[in-house]
């Protein structure tokens, strides 16, 4: 049960990127003509000052990065739109920053890359991954007590990246950037403060095919009509204290969204979310004691924008509760990925979180009227 989501999101998180790639090469004649392979290494810094990461962090995150893209033409209208997006999937393998707590780390990541300025010399770029991460060592009462930071093996990992490439040799690159990797469980299970490291990339990219000519062909308009949209999700979530049992979190959502350009749709929603996890510590009391016999249910409004790119898309949610009786603060955000796999069925996840503490991740089906 300790490792159900990460395991979840691993599994689609492979499945967004084979069907996405599927696409590419039914709309590509030959795909082994879109593909480049890179190399890049990352080095990284975690503020020591933090209450929890102080008493283990001993040096920098250092990651080597194997990855390997596909670069999209413009078969596809949202290629286009978008402006011709690369889609690819790295593996990233290294050390955490805490050898004798944490040790190493590794993750698989699906990736999107946009390019904002490309020529044939030189481009800028931003590349959003999401996928799952493994970490060597995790709390233990007993062996490993100082690490407060990780509480699986197994753990969700997303990736932001501002890239600058510029071209030194034929079909060759040398790749620049900022990284911001986010790694944690989603309080599946405690502790899971997580590591966000941000890190400075470094790295050299390979193209397997020549010089690309794009597609340009006339876009359909945008459809700017209402659309309404019905989600049911679920979580798995620990709560403190530390190893207490690990409870399922529900939540209905109800949405309204329209469509302002090809790339982006913007609205609103009410979310109802069951939350049988919740408990407040008592005040006062002589020894570690937590109440959770107030209602559980929390009742949020929240406005939304999505960054779509096809059937892909990447909201954003920033709400605040109507209802709520463990109150840690009256706003909350979302980030987040939609696949539609149909005209009018959705799959999705998103994490959940108070000012960027992680409160649970979830995942669910969603349906458009």
């Amino acid at each position: 049960m300790n490792d159900l989501f990460p395991r979840l999101f691993f599994i689609t998180s492979i499945l967004f990127f084979h069907c996405n790639i599927a696409g590419a090469q039914i709309s590509t004649p030959d795909f082994s003509q879109t593909l480049s392979i890179s190399v890049r290494g990352y080095y990284g810094f975690i503020d020591p000052n933090l209450p929890d990461l102080a008493y283990v962090l001993n040096s920098r995150p250092i990651l080597t990065e194997f990855s390997i893209s596909s670069q999209t033409i413009g078969k596809k209208s949202w290629q286009q739109s978008n402006g011709y997006p690369g889609l690819g999937i790295s593996l990233l393998y290294g050390s955490s920053g805490s050898e004798q707590y944490i040790g190493h780390i590794a993750a698989l990541v699906p990736y999107i890359q946009f390019s904002f300025l490309k020529t044939r010399r030189f481009y800028i770029g931003f590349r959003v991954g999401m996928g799952a991460a493994w970490v060597e060592k995790i709390f233990n009462p007993q062996t490993n007590y100082k690490n407060l930071i990780i509480g699986s093996h197994l753990n969700f990992c997303a990736n932001l990246m501002p890239t600058v490439g510029v071209l030194v040799l034929p079909r060759t690159y040398l790749d620049f950037g900022v990284s911001l990797t986010h790694i944690s469980n989603g309080s599946v299970k405690l502790p899971n403060y997580g590591l966000n490291p941000l890190s400075l990339s470094a790295g050299i990219r390979y193209d397997l095919h020549p010089p690309l000519t794009m597609i340009h062909s006339a876009i359909s308009p945008v459809n700017k009509k209402w659309e309404y949209y019905i989600y049911l999700s679920a979580a798995v979530k620990e709560s403190p204290p530390l190893e207490s049992p690990v409870y399922l979190v529900n939540i209905l959502s109800l949405e309204v969204m329209k469509n302002f350009s090809h790339t982006g749709r913007y609205g609103g929603g009410l979310s109802f979310t069951y939350d049988p996890s919740l408990t407040t510590e008592v005040d006062n009391s002589p020894t570690f004691k937590w109440d959770g016999s107030k209602s559980k249910l929390e009742v949020g409004t929240y406005l939304t924008y999505e960054y779509v790119a096809g059937n892909l898309s990447f909201p954003v949610v920033v709400g605040c509760y109507l209802y709520n009786n463990y109150m840690i603060s009256p706003f909350y955000e979302e980030a987040g990925i939609k696949y539609r796999i149909s005209e009018h069925w959705i799959l999705g996840g998103a994490v959940k979180a108070y000012l960027g503490h992680g409160d649970f991740i979830r995942w669910g089906l969603g349906y458009k009227f």
